[in-house]
Order: C-alpha cells, then structure tokens, then sequence
C-alpha cells in the first residue's frame, strides 16, 4: 500500500513539474505575442500619420486612391488593436499590480 502511495506522490509531483513548467512557456508565448501586437500596432499608425500627411499634400489632394488606402488602413489598424485588446489583459494585469505598489 505504501509502495503505491510513493509511486502515485512521484507521478504527481513529475506532472506538477511539467504543468507549471508549460504555463510560464505558455506565458512567456502569450508575453511575446503581445509586444509583437503593439510594435504592429505602432507601426500601423505612423504608417497611416504618412499616407494622411501625403494625402494633403497639394499634388494628392482629393486622389480617391490614397483616400481608399487610407480608409483600408484605418481598418487593418482598427482589427490589430482588437486582437491587441484579446492578446494584452496579462499586460493590462501586470501595469495595475505595479502602479499599486
């Protein structure tokens, strides 16, 4: 009985170990996937700040090209930050823990 009981303590212990070690991977995962997001996410808007500054430039004014490709990038930047607000709640988490200490 004894024997069995030290068996089942070892083989919980291992996947205990495993567990904890694949959620801080896991985290680490989700950590990096958001800070891809938001370096997007900048790189979407100044990218955006440039059409619209090309946009109003007189050679360009009223171009329904420029017009429409600013739109579509208004809309990629709109889905990058929705999939931002999905990714980056750990980090959200993380900036109300350290603004209370």
């Amino acid at each position: 009985m004894s024997m069995s009981l030290t068996i089942l303590l070892i083989i919980s212990f291992i996947l205990n170990v495993v567990f904890i070690w694949y959620i801080v991977k896991l985290i680490q995962e989700l950590n990096y996937m958001s800070e891809n997001t938001e370096h997007t996410s900048g790189v979407l808007s100044e990218f955006l700040e440039h059409l619209e500054r090309l946009y109003e430039l007189e050679t360009y004014y009223g171009d329904e090209s420029l017009k429409s490709l600013i739109r579509h990038s208004k809309e990629v930047l709109e889905e990058v930050k929705e999939f931002e607000t999905v990714i980056s709640p750990m980090k959200e988490q993380e900036h109300v823990e350290e603004k209370e200490e």
